[in-house]
């Protein structure tokens, strides 16, 4: 009797798969199993890791490889050198085959590999971006509740301050989204993780996206957990003032701060407060917002970012009263503390602000060259509504200066669509304004009345009464 070739029943199992899938994992598995028992299990274990080296990959093992054996481990097809200092990974499409089958035929294995991965990698240094994220990966599969702890307050520290730099919270999310994909995390971790890229996207100025994450997150079924509440409650107030739904926002904000209080939680508090201030602004509730900024620096407690936000936020306060001195006074205490803490978007906004008090005292020049400098760094930041924001401003200074109305609509054009883009709709019915100003500099009274009109409309469909009104009598006036 003949022995069965094992190439022919491979390739006849091959002929009878039904997808690319089961082929790429027959095929893997084949391969797998030419090698020894022990570099079988250090195929499984390197599977694991995003990256390993010898020391990493032995520590997973209950019988650690010799040089020659993680030699020949390396010469397998599917695995390949990582990125810097030596070290090696499982090939994508093979390592997330090998993880699947793993976490479904073995789950305790995987978890095991998984303890020991987290215990390894915690020995490392943490102050390394790679170790840190990599510890996190683990811990998350090892200690599911500690992980999702552990996530949350690396996230918060690598978003705090816009002054940093982005690309390491995206890489932890980028990491941690593998076992989300996969099914791998509670439900309740889940949760964390949606509430952490939702983080990351506002941080990166995605703000479709994080009301997106945000949305996954069942706020019925987590009251229990005072910290989900209240973050998913304070970041949905964010994203909705975004998109200028401010009674949805002033809701959430309102619902958070409620809790915050009744946990003493002075930072939730103040940051609550400020997102409040936020939307009384833009509803020209300017004493509401003033109460709040002012509470805020008081009770700031040294915190930089804070308190630069608070005198920024003033600054706005006594431009919308026409009080353009203490604006100013209080635009350049802002501007120097965001300066030393290095924060981009903040120095972007007050540069904005500043260009706005140059604009109502007629020096145009200046006006233009600040709200250049915010446009500069919106730009680098991909702040696009800090752009769409500055490209208003630009047409109402075109405006102001008399000096060329047909950039003045190019500006407001490109400003209103790039609104639209990002949903932002109070810029659209400041646009609107904009129009209307433009065609009353021009003397086409009609035009101007249609577009005074068309933004009360706006601003009532936003529930901004007060903003509404305004523009309805500058109808009246230029009318009589």
């Amino acid at each position: 009797m003949s022995e069965t070739n094992p190439y022919q029943e491979l390739l006849e199992q091959l002929q009878a798969c039904e997808s690319q899938e089961e082929r790429d994992w027959l095929s893997l598995r084949f391969s797998i199993a030419q090698l020894p028992k022990e570099l079988q299990a250090a195929v499984r274990a390197a599977a694991v890791p995003r990256f390993f080296d010898r020391a990493f990959l032995n520590a997973l093992l209950d019988h650690p490889l010799d040089e020659g054996q993680f030699a020949e481990l390396l010469e397998q097809s599917y695995i390949e050198p990582y990125p810097g200092k030596e070290r090696y990974n499982v090939h994508e499409r093979s390592r997330r085959l090998l993880q699947e089958k793993l976490w479904q035929e073995d789950e305790l294995l995987y978890r095991e590999f998984s303890g020991r991965a987290f215990a390894y990698c915690r020995s490392q240094d943490q102050k390394d971006i790679t170790w840190r994220i990599e510890t996190i990966y683990h811990q998350l599969i090892a200690e599911p509740n500690k992980g999702a702890i552990a996530l949350s307050n690396t996230c918060i520290d690598w978003t705090k301050y816009p002054s940093l730099p982005s690309d390491q919270a995206e890489s932890l999310i980028r990491a941690v989204r593998e076992h989300q994909d996969m099914n791998r995390l509670p439900e309740k971790v889940a949760h964390y993780f949606w509430l952490n890229q939702s983080r990351v996207h506002i941080r990166c100025f995605r703000h479709e996206e994080a009301k997106q994450s945000l949305g996954k997150i069942p706020l019925s079924h987590v009251k229990k957990d005072f910290y989900l509440t209240v973050s998913c409650l304070e970041y949905l107030g964010r994203v909705h003032a975004l998109f200028s739904e401010f009674p949805e926002a002033e809701l959430c904000y309102e619902k958070a701060l409620s809790r915050f209080r009744m946990a003493d939680n002075w930072l939730g508090e103040n940051f609550c407060l400020l997102g409040l201030a936020q939307i009384y602004l833009a509803l020209f509730k300017v004493n509401l917002a003033r109460r709040n900024l002012e509470k805020v620096l008081m009770r700031c407690r040294g915190d930089q970012q804070i308190k630069a936000d608070s005198f920024l936020g003033l600054g706005k306060v006594y431009l919308v009263r026409s009080n353009l001195n203490k604006a100013w006074s209080f635009c350049n205490k802002a501007l120097k503390l965001y300066k030393k803490i290095g924060s981009r978007l903040g120095k972007a906004n007050c540069y904005y602000v500043i260009s706005e008090i140059y604009l109502r005292r007629s020096e145009l020049l200046k006006a233009q060259k600040q709200c250049g400098e915010a446009m500069s760094l919106y730009s680098k930041i991909d702040n696009r509504g800090g752009e769409a924001n500055s490209l208003r401003l630009f047409g109402e200074i075109e405006v102001k200066a008399k000096n060329n109305f047909f950039l003045a609509q190019k500006y407001y054009i490109q400003a209103s669509t790039l609104f639209e883009r990002i949903q932002c709709w109070e810029g659209v019915a400041e646009c609107l304004e904009g129009f209307a100003e433009l065609h009353q500099a021009q003397g086409q009274l009609q035009q101007a009345a249609e577009y005074w009109q068309k933004a009360a409309d706006k601003y009532h469909e936003l529930v901004m009464p007060l903003r509404a009104e305004q523009c309805l009598e500058q109808l009246r006036q230029m009318k009589e």
